[in-house]
C-alpha cells in the first residue's frame, strides 16, 4: 500500500489544481459516509469550495444531504444524479451529460453534491465487460472506463471546487476501480477490529493490480482529446472510527454485558 504523505488543503488560486479524495474501505460498517459528510461540511465552513460525489449505490450520503423531493428530481430523466450523467455511455447512445451538481441546502459554505443513484450498479457490468479492451487501447472501452472520471472533473470545474470528496461502496468491484483511478488521494476509515485490518490488506493487494492495469491503459492511449484517469491514487492514511466499538464485560455467571 502506498506510503502515507502529508497533505495541506487550501483554496484554489491561479496555478493551483483541484484535488480529488476518495473515502473508501472494502469493509462496510466503518462509518465512512458519516465521516465524509461531516468533513465536507467542516471544510466548506473554512472557505473551501467542496464537491461531494455519491458513488455508493446505497446512496446514504445523498439521503443525509437532500430531501426526498430533491432526490426524485435528481433521479428523473433530466436529473443530475451520477447515473443520469453517464447514462448515455451505459446505453451506448452517446457520451456523458454535463449536468451541474446540486448546492447543498443550509450548508455553511460553498458545498455541492452529485447525488447517488441505485442504478449506477448497472454500469458496473459495462465496466467489467470493457476492461480488457481498455487495457488494449480500445476507444469505446476507454470512453466507458473514463466516463465517471470525465464527468466528475467537469462538475468540479463547473462549481470551481477546491476539493472533491468521493464516497465509495464497500467492495472491490469494477465501479470502484474506475472511481479510485480518478482520485489523487484516498483515505480508509476503519473500525478497531480484525475485519477492518483484513479489509485493508485486501485493498492494498488489489490496488497493486489495478495500478498495473491502469498503466497499460495509459500506455495504450495517446489522444489528448479523451481524458482518461492516471490510476495512481496516493494513500493518505486511515481514520479510526471508535464510536462503533463494543466492549464485552463478563459477569460471574458467564453472561456478557455490552458497554
Amino acid at each position: 500500500m502506498p506510503r502515507r504523505r502529508a497533505f495541506r488543503l487550501q483554496r484554489k488560486s491561479k496555478g493551483k489544481q483541484m484535488k480529488k479524495i476518495s473515502i473508501f474501505n472494502n469493509k462496510g460498517g466503518v462509518g465512512k459516509t458519516t465521516y465524509m459528510y461531516h468533513v465536507a461540511h467542516l471544510l466548506a465552513e473554512r472557505s473551501l469550495c467542496v464537491l461531494m460525489v455519491d458513488c455508493d449505490s446505497q446512496c446514504n450520503l445523498t439521503a443525509y444531504t437532500l430531501s426526498d423531493a430533491a432526490i426524485r428530481r435528481a433521479w428523473s430523466a433530466d436529473g443530475n444524479s451520477i447515473y443520469r450523467a453517464i447514462e448515455p455511455v451505459y446505453r451506448t447512445t452517446g457520451d456523458i451529460r454535463n449536468r451541474a451538481p446540486t448546492p447543498v441546502p443550509n450548508a455553511r459554505g460553498d458545498l455541492h453534491i452529485i447525488p447517488g443513484d441505485l442504478r449506477l450498479t448497472d454500469f458496473e457490468d459495462v465496466l467489467g465487460d470493457t476492461w480488457s479492451g481498455a487495457r488494449g487501447g480500445s476507444e469505446p472501452a476507454l470512453r466507458a472506463q473514463s466516463a465517471i472520471h470525465r464527468y466528475i472533473s467537469w462538475a468540479a470545474d463547473r462549481v470551481s471546487a477546491d476539493l472533491v470528496l468521493i464516497d465509495l461502496g464497500p467492495n472491490l468491484g469494477a465501479l470502484n476501480r474506475a472511481v479510485l483511478a480518478t482520485s489523487d488521494y484516498f483515505i480508509t476509515p476503519v473500525a478497531p477490529d480484525l475485519f477492518s485490518i483484513q479489509g485493508t490488506e485486501n485493498l492494498g493487494n488489489k490496488l497493486i493490480s489495478w495500478r498495473r492495469d491502469w498503466d497499460l491503459c495509459n500506455a495504450s492511449w495517446h489522444d489528448p482529446t479523451l481524458s482518461i484517469p492516471s490510476g495512481q491514487p496516493t494513500y493518505l492514511g486511515y481514520v479510526i472510527q471508535r464510536h462503533n466499538s463494543i466492549q464485552l464485560h463478563w459477569n460471574d455467571g458467564g453472561v456478557a454485558n455490552l458497554r
